[in-house]
């Protein structure tokens, strides 16, 4: 589970990212993000009733995300808010497939850390 700490919360926080922020869309969601003034990321995840009317399935996909960004915490930036809008071919893929397009996309969005070793 993501720690509190990095979880974005709050209306106002949300709006400020909506209003504000880049976005990025790929083909099992949308991202946007907007840069804080916080030593640490902020990770908010939206999945709507339109995507699944079963909330096991909603809440299934919203774990994935989350175990997702808690286990690759280390290799995003510090000082971003992300916003995850899922969309309806999230429900049917894996949890690899979904690992990989959110790495992806962070990645062509420059909000992993670039690694300096040697090749």
């Amino acid at each position: 589970m993501l720690a509190k700490k990095y979880c974005l919360k709050g209306k106002a926080n949300f709006e400020k990212v909506f209003k504000y922020g880049d976005k990025h869309f790929a083909a099992m969601f949308g991202l946007k993000i907007l840069k804080n003034s916080l030593d640490y990321p902020r990770f908010g995840i939206i999945i709507s009733g339109k995507i699944s009317k079963k909330a096991v399935v909603r809440n299934k996909v919203r774990r994935r995300i989350s175990e997702i960004f808690r286990l690759n915490l280390k290799n995003f930036r510090s000082g971003f808010d992300v916003i995850i809008i899922c969309r309806q071919p999230i429900i049917k893929a894996s949890y690899q497939d979904i690992e990989k397009e959110i790495l992806s996309s962070a990645k062509k969005l420059k909000l992993t850390k670039v690694d300096k070793r040697p090749t």
